[in-house]
Parts: structure tokens; C-alpha cells; sequence
């Protein structure tokens, strides 16, 4: 449940969405104004912060859940 902050490499994008910050690759002031934002959401909107972590992991949990890789696994196999 919590909104990362990572760089744009491999499956960032789809793993974080839209629930985190995606820096651009090798651009580290990216990184860190990415990184202050989030600092700056939690500090100064925490209840947004909150909703932010359960959509977070609802998200996640709806493409990567265990149940739902081995189906996908099955079916490819």
C-alpha cells in the first residue's frame, strides 16, 4: 500500500499506473522532484495519501495477485 516512485525502465509504467510517480530514465533532478511530490503529498494531504495507497494496491493486486498469475501461467504453459 505504498505509491512508489521509480524510474521508467521495463514494467514501471504498468505496475505503478497512474497510483505513483514515474521518473524519467537517467535524469536524476526527475527523480527528485518526483520524490518531493510524494513527500509533499503525504505530509500535506495525508487523507489523499491514504486513498491514494488503497487504489495503489487495489491496482496492483488486481494485475499481479497470485491467483491470477498462475491462471495466466496455466494458460500460456
Amino acid at each position: 500500500e505504498t505509491p512508489c516512485v521509480a524510474s521508467d525502465v521495463g514494467d514501471t509504467k504498468l505496475i505503478i499506473s497512474k497510483f505513483g510517480w514515474i521518473s524519467k530514465l537517467y535524469e536524476r533532478s526527475s527523480l527528485k522532484d518526483n520524490i518531493l511530490k510524494a513527500y509533499d503529498l503525504k505530509l500535506n494531504n495525508f487523507q489523499l495519501w491514504n486513498e491514494n495507497k488503497i487504489r495503489c494496491r487495489k491496482h496492483v493486486k488486481s494485475l499481479f495477485d497470485i491467483d491470477i498469475i498462475s491462471r495466466k501461467f496455466k494458460f500460456i504453459s
